[in-house]
This record gives C-alpha cells, sequence and structure tokens, in this order.
C-alpha cells in the first residue's frame, strides 16, 4: 500500500479548486491544514461525498472565530471521524515494510 496524500490550508473560503485536484486525482487522500473558514456551509454541504470520504483537516485559528464558522468546521461530523474506516485486511499494514515507505506526499499547485 502506498497512500498518497495532497495536502493544502489556509484557503478561507469556496473549495472550488481543491475538489478539483481531489476529483483530478481520485487515488489520493486530502489533508487540509487550517483556516477553512469561511465555508458557505457545512463541510459535509460543500465537499462532493467522493471527496467527503478522503478529505481529513486539522483545524485553524479562524475555524474558531465565529460560532457559525466552529459549526462547519470543527463542530461538524466531518472532525467525528477516527481515521481509518476500512476493516479487516485492508486496514492491517504489511510489517515488513517500514512506514515511511507508506506514505507519498504530492504537491499539486
Amino acid at each position: 500500500m502506498n497512500a498518497k496524500i495532497l495536502f493544502c490550508g489556509d484557503t478561507h473560503g469556496p473549495l472550488t479548486r481543491i475538489i478539483r485536484a481531489a476529483q483530478d486525482h481520485p487515488d489520493h487522500q486530502l489533508i487540509h491544514l487550517g483556516d477553512l473558514s469561511p465555508l458557505g456551509g457545512s463541510l459535509e454541504s460543500v465537499l462532493p461525498a467522493s471527496v467527503r470520504e478522503r478529505f481529513w483537516f486539522i483545524p485553524g485559528n479562524h475555524d474558531y472565530d465565529q460560532e457559525q464558522y466552529y459549526d462547519q468546521t470543527v463542530g461538524s461530523g466531518m472532525a467525528d471521524r477516527k481515521g481509518d474506516t476500512r476493516s479487516g485486511e485492508d486496514a492491517m499494514l504489511d510489517s515488513d515494510k517500514d512506514s515511511r515507505d507508506l506514505l507519498q506526499p504530492v504537491i499539486v499547485v
């Protein structure tokens, strides 16, 4: 297993370009690093389902600025996920592999 990851952050609003990058790379996980807000709706409502299942985020200071920003990000159902939702053999890592070999960051501009 080689997990490919798209990193982004500080978008402060519409996620159009991030969604497009995620759709262009359907085999990649997406990690957003801080400051999603203002989104114009909850994460669940602005992200397509095909992206939502691969989208993870770390909230930034602006995601706490206003109650609605908090509710759209930190207070959303997306914040309740626990990580790897796969089960059985799919969730098991090959113990012979070095964990550094499993993650390959990809930068998309």
